[in-house]
């Protein structure tokens, strides 16, 4: 008896005859989200990506640890970056906000460690000669004296 209600005699048994449920001891598996390997690596280039053009350019049927493509992902990761820093700053300091490939040069050519690798082959088409150079400055003065000339005779 609750708050002055009676229970009727049928529907006291109805719930003597519900079988209470038992909370499941294994509770179902939540599918759990599927995670990069990237990810996991704590890598921003794409691992598997890396690990099937491994697979593409070795001979054979070569296997590839995924920790192998992990390592070499990384690599490839740091190296990116240490190229992009090198020459933003390059671009930085030429008072620009766009890195061109004059800029990724000049970055390789003034790098300690990068220069000593032979990339000139690799890189002929940015062959340009340095801003500072006296041949562009001297260049530059001859035609200005030439604008200035024009203007003067006219």
């Amino acid at each position: 008896m609750e708050n002055g209600l009676t229970l009727s005699p049928l529907a006291k048994n109805k719930n003597k005859n519900k079988k209470k449920r038992a909370a499941p001891t294994k509770t179902l598996k939540e599918k759990k989200k599927p995670v990069s390997l990237s990810v996991k690596a704590g890598l921003e280039f794409p691992v598997t990506r890396t690990k099937r053009l491994m697979k593409q350019y070795l001979a054979g049927k070569t296997r590839i640890l995924t920790t192998a493509a992990v390592y070499m992902t990384s690599v490839l990761q740091y190296v990116a970056t240490e190229i992009v820093e090198t020459s933003g700053n390059r671009a930085k300091e030429l008072g620009v906000k766009r890195i061109t490939h004059n800029h990724i040069f000049h970055a390789f050519k003034a790098d300690v460690d990068w220069s000593q690798m032979d990339l000139e082959p690799l890189m002929s088409g940015s062959t340009v000669l340095p801003l500072e150079s006296n041949f562009i400055k001297n260049k530059k003065l001859a035609e200005r004296k030439k604008r200035e000339s024009s203007k003067t005779s006219k």
